[in-house]
């Protein structure tokens, strides 16, 4: 398996019997596992920065730089919407646990919740002050998380996209997050060098961590140097 360039994200299919690859040469291309043969070659206009299958395995959801993410045919390699449009670069995309819906994050400073089978919005756009640097389900599907180049990350709700009160701040840059298995809580992780800072619906801190040294040396946490941030949706 071979990109023409840098390869940028890679994922299984949900049988394991193909993977997606994106790459700075502006395609994602599937592949056939137990052969290495390439399948297809998914075009975008600049660098794809995400692809990944939705849980049937019958569709792949790429996000790219030319400001679209795009949602394809596995079994053809052709486009099954069309093109779902930021205006901005679409920084990452992914499918809800159903398949039914999907989430993109963009540069233009919006998250977007879109229908997946017909590539109409499901949602109004979901706002930061900055560019959106990663979005992620609750495993049933009910809440986005984003995280943000404004130093914050934002749950909502995916059947309003209604903004929950929390605001979990930073103080700088948040480039993760992601909810823990049950749901109930999210942990960020930030330029600020933090990484696992407990915390409520409210955003209140709850707990301290420790710093990479700290870390490195097998020390104990200090108090007020969180390392990340987990709030209750």
């Amino acid at each position: 398996m071979r990109q023409d360039g840098a390869i940028l994200a890679a994922n299984w299919s949900p049988d394991g019997r193909k993977v997606v690859t994106a790459g700075t040469d502006g395609t994602a291309r599937i592949w056939e596992v137990s052969s290495g043969r390439q399948l297809f070659v998914l075009r975008h206009d600049g660098p794809v920065l995400s692809a990944s299958f939705d849980p049937t395995g019958r569709s792949v959801l790429t996000a790219s730089e030319d400001r679209t993410a795009r949602v394809w045919e596995a079994a053809t390699g052709k486009p099954r919407t069309a093109a779902l449009r930021h205006g901005g670069a679409v920084n990452r995309a992914k499918f809800c646990p159903e398949g039914k819906k999907l989430v993109t994050a963009s540069a233009d400073h919006t998250a977007r919740v879109w229908h997946a089978d017909s590539g109409e919005p499901a949602t109004p756009p979901l706002w930061h002050d900055k560019a959106i640097l990663w979005v992620s389900f609750d495993p049933k599907g009910q809440h986005i998380v984003t995280a943000g180049a404004d130093h914050t990350a934002r749950i909502w709700e995916v059947a309003t996209g209604h903004a929950l009160p929390a605001v979990l701040k930073h103080r700088l840059p948040v480039v993760r997050a992601s909810f823990s298995a049950d749901g109930q809580r999210v942990l960020t992780a930030s330029e600020d060098h933090t990484r696992l800072f407990v915390g409520h619906r409210d955003g209140a801190n709850r707990g301290a961590g420790l710093s990479a040294r700290q870390r490195r040396q097998g020390g104990r946490p200090q108090s007020g140097r969180p390392l990340g941030r987990f709030c209750r949706p």
